[in-house]
């Protein structure tokens, strides 16, 4: 029965009296079950219960209220006014609460406020067991982390699990009035799974969209299997498309699978197949194949590429190795036909490798065996190793000095290095598609190398060194002329109607109009141009030849130092540092009466004997810059290169006339501050018309400017003053801080490069201006709206190439992209509209 005292100085000592016996512990500032407490409704008492039974809670429950009744018969706890109870991470507010202990059962009226770590459960009547954890809410709304549901009637089980009786759910943050909902009859959420709703519909705004008899989508953002969301569009001209179908496979957390398709126009299918890998420390890697196939699939009208790529450590020490990646392809149409990435369509070049490698740490060696592969899309012809060997010591002191011995005081003869390199390959070339022949040619070489760098007078650097190298090669053709063929090739390409490239070196040529667009004006041309050459007739050997050659070589240098102590302003002095340097290189005649095929590991040719004397001198100007302190301990020192500029030239003691090669001057500088780099290169003869001896007369010059990027920014005016982001008539909540300011922002990567040549001196130098530019830029329109821009000049057809529009908006909830590619190489568009916290809810079209 409930004892409804109240606390006035007649009854006080009454009171006390059935406080003592009741819980006399209570008194002295500790727990019990049975406490009794009575006290006026506008005074507050703070109490804790804690139950001891095995079949009830284990943790205290704390509470409080402007009147606590307590029944001790029925284990009945009744708070009113500005009742609060905490268990655990749980928090229960409300006007009314009525605590039944021995069923750990709460009952809540008069808005009653539920708070469970990050969610949040509110309605007119509420009942929670906090030993089970589930509860039931009656006209309820609840905030969680994966969105806000409101309902007839709200359960929720031990497992976290929602039921929602004829109730919606969204992920705005503005609950009241969202951008959109789904309304379900029944709704069940399970936390960081998914949420299934029976029937469904899908407004925006208070508008219906869409009704559904069932619908599933997950909540959780991690990897997990399920089929793709398909995707479909086109356009009357250009023909419509499905695809995304299929489905994604996750095992466990080291690989995935992924198999989908694309039907294009019912007549072209596109099947891909990928794979990602990961085992931490041992390997990860991932596969991509992608298999197109059309209606002439009989006729073998089929085409494939794959990309791979694939990193292992083989053994504990991390040692051996097999890695590799690149890109296969069966056909060079295929991403013409098939790719929508402008980066495939541009690349004519694909590249393949996989090497295994072991490191040989006891001799400063490593060994290789290596497989790679280059397809050119636009010859279509094909050259692999199959395979390549390699093994080789890096530099190794002959004679190794004792590990206790310092640096300085190692001896001349530890000094004497060195390294050793052998390597073989079997070069395969496939011309098959053009020539109509393939071939190989395998080849092998190894090589030894001798030096031993010294000081002399302590600042003079002295380094000699000897190599010796030998060839086998298989295969090669004599130097005597048989006859001469007469020989008509071509080559086909595709391009746009504005960007048609032909090849030099090709006399004629034809087009043709592969497709139109809607106004009937060429857009894709077919380009065949055909070349005329006469070619020398040899005798071919399919034999193996042996080639030896070697060479000598040593050199002298030092590095000298000057000091200006110029002082203007904060500028505090200027270094100089003079790097001279003199080698001598000597190479025997080498006699050689075969010529090898430019495959694989190939000789040099015919030469005679060698005697060059080089020389060398570098400069480099730096200052030095102090920003002032309050004291010289906190002035601080910045130091920066000036100039570079080095000259150079060579003298061949072999030659009849014109020992003096050609004297070449480099020069650079930079502005740090604005990005611009400055480069100048120039050769001079040292020979008039005559071949006398004369000043420098120049030959070629060259000046180039560069910069990193040239950016500004700014607001256009302060304040949000376009509202176009505001779906709703109440804007009072928007910010209308430095953050909505309308900001641009633009850059330019621009370069110019300057030279003029001539033949001899005595002509007039023919100049020569190369242009090149890049750009970007973007504006937000407000908070929520976006439009970038980038792409590059072509300074020969005057007009901006290779540009991208993009168009972005954030409306909290929703985002959306516009993506337009206004380019004869790539050109469409893709547009896309979803809700961000369920990307799988979209629109999206493209062209």
């Amino acid at each position: 029965m409930f004892f409804p005292f109240r606390l006035t100085p007649g009854v006080l000592q009454y009171t006390f009296s059935i406080l003592i016996l009741s819980a006399p512990s209570y008194l002295f500032g500790q727990t019990h079950p049975d406490s009794v407490v009575t006290v006026p409704e506008k005074s507050e008492i703070k109490a804790e219960t804690t139950s001891r039974k095995k079949n009830e809670i284990t943790d205290t429950v704390f509470y409080e209220a402007a009147t606590i009744f307590y029944d001790n018969e029925e284990k009945v706890l009744k708070l009113t006014g500005n009742a609060r109870v905490r268990y655990q991470k749980m928090q229960l507010h409300s006007d009314t609460i009525v605590y039944t202990i021995n069923d750990n059962l709460f009952t809540a009226s008069g808005l009653p406020l539920l708070i469970e770590s990050t969610d949040t459960t509110v309605g007119d009547h509420m009942v929670y067991n906090i030993k089970t954890r589930r509860g039931r809410v009656r006209h309820a709304s609840t905030q969680l982390t994966e969105g806000a549901f409101n309902g007839r009637s709200i359960v929720k089980t031990e497992r976290n699990e929602l039921y929602v009786d004829e109730g919606d759910y969204t992920t705005c943050a503005n609950v009241e009035d969202p951008h959109y909902f789904f309304y379900g009859k029944k709704i069940k959420l399970i936390p960081e799974d998914k949420i299934i709703g029976k029937p469904v519909v899908f407004n925006i705004g208070n508008t219906p969209v869409a009704v559904l008899p069932f619908f599933m989508f997950p909540l959780d953002r991690d990897r997990r299997s399920g089929f793709l969301t398909p995707v479909w569009g086109g356009h009357p001209t250009s023909g419509g498309y499905i695809e995304n179908l299929g489905y994604y496979y996750a095992p466990n957390d080291y690989v995935d699978l992924l198999a989908r398709s694309k039907v294009m126009d019912f007549k072209r299918f596109e099947i891909e197949a990928a794979s990602q890998y990961r085992l931490r420390y041992k390997f990860d890697g991932s596969l991509r194949l992608r298999y197109s196939l059309d209606n002439d699939f009989l006729q073998g009208g089929n085409e494939w590429t794959a990309d791979y790529s694939h990193n292992q450590t083989l053994t504990p020490d991390g040692l051996t190795r097999l890695a590799g990646s690149g890109r296969v392809t069966s056909s060079n149409r295929y991403f013409f036909y098939n790719s929508e990435d402008s980066s495939e369509l541009v690349d004519q070049n694909l590249r393949a490798n996989m090497a295994f490698s072991r490191t040989l740490e006891k001799i400063n060696g490593s060994a290789s065996l290596s497989w790679q592969r280059e397809h050119n899309l636009r010859t279509n012809i094909v050259s692999q190793d199959l395979p390549s060997v390699n093994f080789s010591i890096q530099q190794r002191p002959l004679i190794k000095a004792a590990d206790s011995v310092k640096t300085e005081d190692i001896p001349w003869y530890s000094k004497i290095y060195y390294g050793y390199n052998a390597q073989g390959v079997v070069k395969h070339i496939d011309s098959t598609r053009i020539q109509g022949n393939e071939h190989f040619r395998p080849s092998a070489s190894h090589s030894l190398s001798i030096s031993s760098p010294q000081k002399i007078l302590r600042n003079i650097d002295f380094n000699p060194s000897f190599n010796a190298k030998q060839y086998f090669v298989y295969g090669y053709t004599d130097t005597f002329v048989r006859g001469y063929d007469t020989i008509f090739d071509s080559t086909i390409s595709r391009f746009s109607s504005s960007l048609i490239y032909p090849q030099p070196g090709y006399d004629s040529v034809a087009f043709d109009t592969l497709s139109r667009d809607a106004f009937g004006i060429p857009d894709t041309i077919q380009v065949k141009q055909y070349r005329r050459r006469i070619d020398a007739r040899y005798t071919e050997y399919d034999e193996f030849a042996r080639v030896e050659d070697w060479s000598a070589s040593m050199s002298l240098g030092t590095k000298l130092y000057g000091i200006f102590p110029i002082k203007v302003l904060n500028f505090a002095g200027l270094r100089h540092t003079f790097t001279p340097s003199l080698s001598y290189s000597y190479n025997p005649k080498l006699d050689i009466d075969k010529k090898f095929f430019p495959d694989g590991i190939s000789p040099p040719g015919p030469r005679k004997r060698q005697q060059i004397l080089s020389l060398r001198a570098g400069n480099t100007l730096e200052g030095k810059l102090i920003s002032p302190g309050d004291t010289e301990v906190e002035a601080k020192e910045r130091a920066f290169t000036l100039v570079s500029f080095n000259f150079s030239t060579g003298y061949d003691f072999e030659k009849k006339n014109r020992k003096w090669s050609d004297l070449a001057l480099s020069a650079s500088s930079s502005i740090d501050k604005i990005g611009l780099n400055i480069g100048y290169n120039s050769s001079f003869w040292l020979y008039d018309q005559y071949d006398r001896l004369s000043l420098p007369i120049m030959r070629s010059m060259s000046l180039d400017f560069r910069t990193s990027a040239l950016s500004a920014k700014g607001s256009l005016w302060d304040g949000n003053l376009l509202r176009t982001d505001s779906v709703s008539a109440n804007t009072s909540s928007l910010d209308q801080s430095d953050n909505n300011m309308l900001q641009w922002n633009a850059s330019l990567s621009p370069s110019f490069t300057y030279s003029m040549d001539r033949y001899r001196p005595t002509e007039m130098f023919v100049p020569k201006k190369q242009f090149s530019l890049s750009g970007s830029a973007s504006l937000n329109f407000t908070k929520s709206w976006a439009l970038r821009w980038s792409g590059s000049y072509n300074f020969q057809q005057n007009q901006w190439i290779n540009n991208s529009f993009d168009l972005s908006c954030d409306l909290e909830c929703w985002e959306m992209r516009f993506n337009w590619r206004p380019e004869k190489l790539n050109p469409g568009y893709y547009f896309i509209i979803n809700i961000k916290k369920i990307p799988e809810i979209k629109w999206e079209n493209r062209n």
